[in-house]
């Protein structure tokens, strides 16, 4: 069998050096130490939300309006990135989820308007109801039917268990 040796130059593999592996540095040494480089940790708190100090008088956390205004910009800006990338796919059906998500973000502003915050719990797990509008749920129906429309009625039986997996279990 032929050895393969590598041309003079060329990087080569260090040894092994069998567990031994190379000294640290001494605390002698002028290098600074990895935790000296790194930033300062920063203090972590939940988004939106300020620290547990709060001058005398105010409220320790937002109030259920103020996390619904968080919640909701942080909706917005999940869309907008999701359109973003969406786009760069190039899928027409793809993007379209961003109209569904859109219009659930007015659904949720309409209710905060009325200073209605039930959507932050709104969910088939919890049976709690949005309230909606006719020409949302029409443009809704819009949107699912342009994702999966043609596939449903091109295939019967797919349409069958989209209807019954929908309705709520009895």
């Amino acid at each position: 069998m032929k050895t393969c040796k590598p041309k003079k130059g060329q990087l080569q593999a260090k040894p092994v050096t069998g567990g031994k592996g190379t000294k640290p540095p001494s605390k002698s040494s002028k290098l600074p130490s990895i935790a000296a480089q790194l930033p300062p940790k920063p203090k972590v708190t939940a988004p939106g939300r300020p620290s547990a100090k709060r001058p005398p008088g105010e409220a320790p956390w937002p109030t259920i309006a103020d996390d619904a205004k968080c919640t909701l910009a942080a909706m917005q800006k999940a869309s907008n990135d999701f359109y973003r990338a969406a786009i760069a796919t190039g899928c027409h059906a793809f993007i379209e989820f961003t109209g569904l998500m859109n219009e659930y973000i007015k659904v949720c502003q309409d209710m905060s308007s009325m200073d209605d915050h039930s959507w932050l719990t709104a969910n088939t797990h919890t049976s709690t109801p949005l309230k909606m509008h006719s020409h949302q749920a029409a443009y809704l129906a819009e949107k699912l039917d342009c994702i999966y429309g043609p596939t449903l009625r091109a295939h019967p039986a797919l349409a069958k268990a989209f209807k019954k997996s929908s309705r709520p279990k009895t």
